[in-house]
């Protein structure tokens, strides 16, 4: 394991919070995702290292403002593993995301279905559709709504 350090200059002396850890094809970024980063001018016998600040993978997602509403729902999603469909569905039913804890307990409580399926299968027992027409992201939902409104 080896931590990327980043010299622009004598006094700004900034060190990544990336933690790279040595596998068979390179040097990758532990975390939530491994992005595969340049490791052939890296000295691999030191603890610290110089690199330049493109073999520094950080990203920062754009982070948009979203009334709590929306969050929720966006939240929920990454939560619980659910696609954009599966969303739509849930709000097109009208259920609160804030419950789908206690529906998605189906590793402790086997007779209960996995989340997606619930909500097709209530979807499908309700509108008689087995997914939505046009299904959209929350974020397109909120960008489309921004739209029409800044028109009018």
């Amino acid at each position: 394991m080896v931590h990327c350090r980043e010299n622009e200059d004598e006094s700004n002396d900034i060190v990544c919070s990336n933690i790279l850890t040595k596998y068979s094809s390179g040097w990758h970024r532990r975390g939530r995702g491994l992005k595969q980063v340049a490791f052939n001018q890296f000295n691999l016998m030191s603890e610290f290292i110089d690199a330049p600040t493109e073999f520094c993978v950080m990203t920062k997602k754009k982070k948009i403002n979203l009334s709590p509403k929306y969050q929720v729902w966006i939240d929920a999603r990454k939560k619980f593993r659910l696609s954009h469909a599966h969303i739509q569905m849930a709000r097109e039913l009208g259920m609160n995301p804030k419950k789908f804890g206690k529906l998605d307990n189906h590793h402790q409580e086997p007779w209960k279905e996995p989340l997606p399926d619930f909500i097709e299968s209530l979807y499908f027992k309700r509108l008689n559709k087995q997914k939505p027409e046009n299904a959209r992201s929350v974020e397109q939902i909120v960008k489309d709504k921004k739209k029409k409104k800044s028109k009018d």
